[in-house]
C-alpha cells in the first residue's frame, strides 16, 4: 500500500543528485582512470540506495517494504567499498591497482548481501520480529540486528576509515596551494560516520546516511571539478614532483620552501620538516646572485655537502587560485655532461664495431630463421598425427561408434571436429609456407584431367556457397586439351583457396571460375566474385604473409593472411603469374596463368 511520505522529496532530490555526479564522473574516466571509475561507483550505490529507501518509505506493505530494504542493500554494501577504493587511488595507492585485491574487499560485502537477502530465515542481519512500525505520518521497517550486521558494519567503518585515512594524510602533506582541495575530501568523508552512528543507535527514526553520502559526493565533486584536484594532485605530487631524478623546490613569494620531492630533499640531505619554511636564499645561495629569482633557465655551479655540481636550472613563476605567487624551481644535474660528451668519440668507434657485430648478428638470425624453416618443415607428422587422431575420435563418436550421442554431447564432437579441421588447416598452412621457404617444396607434375578437376572443385565449394544463398559455377574452355599435366593437388589448393575467399567475402550475389586457353603456351583459371572488394592501397601487401585487409576480417573470418602468400609462392614454383583486379564494393577477380603442358598420345 503506498503512501505519501515528507522524506520522499528530499530522498529522491538526493539519489537524482547522485545519478548526476555518476554521469559526470563517468564522462571523465578516460582522463581520471581509476579515480573516476570508484567515483561513479560510489555514485551508482548511493543512488541505488537512495532512491531505493524512497520508494520504501512510500509504501506500508510489509513483504514490499522487505523486498525494497534488500535491494536498497545492493547500494549499502558497496558505497563503503567504492569509498575506499576512491581515496586508494586518489592518494595513488598502487597496492589496491590489483583487480584481485579488488575483488578481496568485496567478499564481505557479498556474503552480507546474501545473507540480508535470506534475512528472514537465517536473522544474521535483521532477526525476528520484523515489523512495520508508524512513526507520525512515516512508516518505517524494525527489527533487532543480527550478529552478522555489526560484521558489515564493523567492515564499513574500516573501510570508510582507510579512505578517510588516506585523504587526511594527502591533506597534511599537500602543499598550501592545493590543500583546499585535500580538506574538501576529508570533510565529505565524515558526513556517513556521524549519520551512520545516529542511524545504529536510534537517535534518529529513519536512515540519514545516504543523505550524508550525497553530501559527500558534492563535496567530492566540488573538489573534483571545482578545484580540479584529479588532475593536480597527480601531476603535482606522485607522477612528477616524486618520481622524477630532478630536485623540485616550491616556494612561497617569500622564497620559502613550501614543498620538495625525493631528490630535492637527497641532494641536501635533509628531511621534509627540516627544509619546510626555510629560506632557498640560505640553503642555495647561488640561487640568488641579485637577492632575486631570476626566471627562466640558467646554468648554476655550486657546491653541496663538499661535492660540486653543475646544474642546468630552470625556475617557473606558480600562480595560486588566489592570486598568491611563489616559484618552481627544478634543478637536472649536468655533472656529466662534458664528460660524456668527452666520450663521444670513443662512443663512434664502439658503434663501428657494434654494426659490424650487428651484422653478424643479422646474419646468424638469418641462419636461425632458414632453420626453423626446416625444421618447421620436418615437423609435418609430429603436428598432424595429434590433430587427426582427435578428429578420428569426433568421427567415430559422431558415426555413433561409442554409443547414442546426447545433443549437447553432438554439439561438443561437432565443435571438436570444426575447431581441429580449422586447426589443422592452419597448421598445413604454416607447414607449406615453411617449407617453400626452406626449399623442400617441391611440385610433383603428372598427367590429369581438366574435366575431372573442375568437376571435383564444384562438389567441394558448390555446397558451402549454396549455404551463403550464392550463385556458384565453374566453366571450362572446350578449347583447352582435355587432360594437361601439373601437379593436381597444388592446383586444386591453389583454387580452394582463391574460391573460399570468394565466398568468404561476398554477401550476395554469385562466385564463378572461368578455366581457358591464354595462347598458344599458357592456360589460366579466373576466381570472380561480386563481394566486397579489396581497396587500392592493399593491392601492393595483398600476398605478403600475414597481411589481410583489415583486422576485421581476421576475427570474422578465423584467417591467418598466408593463404594468398601460400598461393602467390605455388604459382612461382609453377612458372606461372597471378594478378589481382579488384575496386572496393564490385568485387575481385584473381587470374592465374600458367605454362600448359599438354600430355602427348
Amino acid at each position: 500500500m503506498w503512501q505519501y511520505s515528507p522524506f520522499l522529496l528530499p530522498l529522491l532530490l538526493s539519489g537524482f543528485i547522485s545519478v548526476y555526479l555518476a554521469r559526470t564522473a563517468w564522462r571523465f574516466r578516460k582522463t581520471t582512470g581509476r579515480i573516476s571509475l570508484a567515483f561513479t561507483l560510489m555514485e551508482v550505490s548511493c543512488a541505488v540506495w537512495t532512491l531505493g529507501y524512497a520508494v520504501e518509505l512510500s509504501n506500508s506493505d510489509l513483504t514490499t517494504k522487505l523486498i525494497l530494504a534488500k535491494i536498497r542493500y545492493i547500494g549499502i554494501v558497496v558505497i563503503p567499498v567504492a569509498s575506499f577504493l576512491f581515496g586508494a587511488y586518489y592518494t595513488r595507492r598502487s597496492f589496491w591497482y590489483e583487480p584481485r585485491r579488488v575483488l578481496a574487499l568485496f567478499i564481505i560485502p557479498t556474503i552480507t548481501l546474501l545473507l540480508m537477502w535470506t534475512t528472514e530465515s537465517n536473522g544474521l542481519i535483521w532477526s525476528q520480529p520484523i515489523v512495520v512500525q508508524s512513526i507520525g505520518s512515516v512508516s518505517v521497517l524494525n527489527a533487532p540486528y543480527g550478529s552478522w550486521f555489526w560484521v558489515h558494519s564493523a567492515y564499513s567503518y574500516l573501510m570508510l576509515l582507510g579512505s578517510l585515512y588516506f585523504v587526511a594524510r594527502a591533506a597534511i602533506a599537500s602543499p598550501a596551494a592545493y590543500r583546499d582541495q585535500a580538506f574538501a575530501l576529508t570533510v565529505g568523508m565524515f558526513a556517513p560516520w556521524i549519520s551512520n552512528a545516529i542511524t545504529i543507535f536510534g537517535l534518529s527514526p529513519i536512515d540519514l546516511t545516504p543523505f550524508a553520502f550525497t553530501v559527500t559526493g558534492i563535496s567530492f565533486a566540488w573538489g573534483v571539478l571545482r578545484l580540479q584536484m584529479v588532475a593536480i594532485v597527480p601531476i603535482a605530487r606522485d607522477v612528477i614532483v616524486d618520481s622524477i631524478y630532478d630536485a623540485v623546490y616550491v616556494l612561497d613569494d617569500h622564497a620559502s620552501i613550501i614543498d620538495t620531492n625525493k631528490a630535492a630533499r637527497v641532494l641536501l640531505g635533509k628531511s621534509p620538516s627540516e627544509l619546510r619554511g626555510k629560506s632557498l636564499k640560505l640553503v642555495l645561495p647561488s640561487l640568488f646572485p641579485m637577492d632575486t629569482i631570476l626566471d627562466g633557465k640558467h646554468e648554476l655551479n655550486t657546491t653541496i655537502n663538499g661535492r660540486a655540481y653543475c646544474f642546468e636550472t630552470i625556475i617557473s613563476p606558480l600562480t595560486g587560485r588566489t592570486g598568491g605567487s611563489g616559484h618552481v624551481v627544478i634543478l637536472h644535474d649536468i655533472t656529466e655532461r662534458q664528460q660524456n660528451e668527452a666520450r663521444i668519440q670513443s662512443q663512434n668507434e664502439s658503434l663501428l664495431k657494434v654494426n659490424a657485430q650487428l651484422n653478424i648478428s643479422r646474419e646468424k638470425a638469418e641462419e636461425a630463421a632458414r632453420l626453423k624453416s626446416q625444421f618447421l618443415a620436418t615437423m609435418s607428422h609430429e603436428l598432424r598425427t595429434p590433430l587427426n587422431a582427435i578428429m578420428g575420435y569426433s568421427e567415430l563418436q559422431l558415426e555413433g561408434a561409442v554409443g547414442e550421442l546426447t545433443p549437447p554431447q553432438r554439439h561438443a564432437a561437432e565443435h571438436v571436429m570444426h575447431n581441429a579441421e580449422h586447426l589443422l588447416a592452419m597448421i598445413n598452412q604454416i607447414l607449406d609456407l615453411s617449407k617453400i621457404e626452406a626449399g623442400r617444396l617441391d611440385i610433383d607434375v603428372h598427367p590429369f584431367s581438366l574435366d575431372g578437376w573442375a568437376d571435383s572443385l564444384a562438389i567441394k565449394m558448390k555446397g558451402l556457397a549454396e549455404q551463403k544463398g550464392l550463385a556458384f559455377s565453374i566453366k571450362l574452355d572446350p578449347q583447352l586439351p582435355r587432360t594437361i599435366c601439373g601437379d593436381e593437388i597444388r592446383l586444386t589448393q591453389i583454387a580452394i583457396n582463391l574460391l573460399s575467399n570468394a565466398i568468404k567475402f561476398t554477401k550476395q550475389g554469385s562466385v564463378k571460375m572461368d578455366i581457358h586457353r591464354d595462347g598458344p603456351t599458357h592456360w589460366k583459371f579466373e576466381v570472380c566474385d561480386t563481394g566486397i572488394g579489396i581497396p587500392d592501397a592493399y593491392h601492393a601487401t595483398i600476398f605478403e604473409e600475414f597481411r589481410q585487409v583489415d583486422g576485421s576480417s581476421t576475427r570474422e573470418h578465423q584467417g591467418t593472411g598466408l593463404g594468398l602468400t601460400i598461393v602467390q609462392r605455388l604459382v612461382q614454383l609453377m612458372e606461372g603469374s597471378i594478378q589481382l583486379e579488384s575496386h572496393v564494393g564490385s568485387g575481385t577477380t584473381f587470374q592465374v596463368t600458367l605454362p600448359l603442358a599438354e600430355v602427348n598420345t
